[in-house]
């Protein structure tokens, strides 16, 4: 009787033991939306997602959103170049920004003006979304007192709630008396939303004068397809122009 016991205890704990080796776990990752996690059990074997239409494997290319996003790196392949300009009404400068880095992104940009002893005589920040791959602006730092050095910090992020536009939007210069015709076209597919331009005159190889302002239509936009035209105004002699536009698309815009 003690035996048969002893035997029934064994058998029980026996299969305690194997069912709590059935356990498992396993580490959980991210995917590359830093969304929804998937746990190596879940994981399918084969090198693609597997479609639903014939069982035929759906390679997911990787793109430039799903890259691991490197605000460092992003920064410094930003080119930054200074022009100022100086009248008896205002003291600028003009930074054009070329976006060198393979990915869109969103910047934060910190400026201290310096006069020509090293005193510090101004400072501002600026934020620009949607800075699309490629393109180039312009951002303007206005101050009261004169200045001749600057200093920056350019910080890189990750796309919010904008998107970029620029690369999709031609831009052709008329000049004529005292003034500039800017003719932008949205070669794209969703309206470009407030944009914006930066007009630089030039006699030889300095600023002469500028003007600023927007191109669009009363829904401050360029639609799909559509061309709007803004004039430029200049009051110096000038014997070339450049032109800088910038605009964005809200997610819900999205077509």
């Amino acid at each position: 009787m003690m035996k048969k016991r002893l035997l029934a205890i064994l058998f029980f704990v026996l299969i305690l033991s194997l069912t709590a080796c059935k356990t498992t776990t396993g580490d959980t990752r991210s995917t590359a939306s830093g969304g929804d996690s998937i746990s190596e059990e879940e994981k399918p074997t084969d090198a693609g997602n597997v479609s639903d239409e014939g069982n035929k494997p759906n390679v997911v290319e990787e793109t430039a959103e799903a890259k691991d996003f490197d605000a460092s790196t992003v920064a410094s392949k930003i080119d930054v170049k200074g022009e100022f300009y100086s009248s008896e009404f205002s003291n600028d400068l003009f930074l054009i920004l070329t976006n060198n880095s393979g990915v869109d992104c969103d910047i934060s940009l910190s400026v201290d003006l310096y006069d020509d002893s090293g005193k510090i005589v101004g400072t501002d920040s600026k934020s620009v979304v949607a800075f699309a791959n490629g393109t180039s602006i312009a951002i303007n730092i206005n101050n009261d007192d004169k200045f001749s050095k600057y200093e920056y910090t350019l910080t890189a992020k990750e796309l919010s709630y904008y998107h970029c536009v620029d690369q999709n939007l031609s831009c052709e210069i008329t000049t004529a008396t005292e003034k500039a015709i800017i003719s932008v076209k949205n070669n794209g597919e969703e309206n470009a939303q407030f944009v914006e331009y930066y007009a630089l005159f030039y006699k030889g190889n300095s600023i002469c004068d500028y003007d600023w302002g927007f191109i669009d239509d009363d829904d401050s936009e360029i639609k799909v397809g559509a061309t709007q035209k803004k004039e430029a105004n200049c009051y110096s002699d000038f014997d070339s122009v450049k032109v800088y536009i910038h605009g964005r698309s809200a997610t819900y815009y999205r077509m």
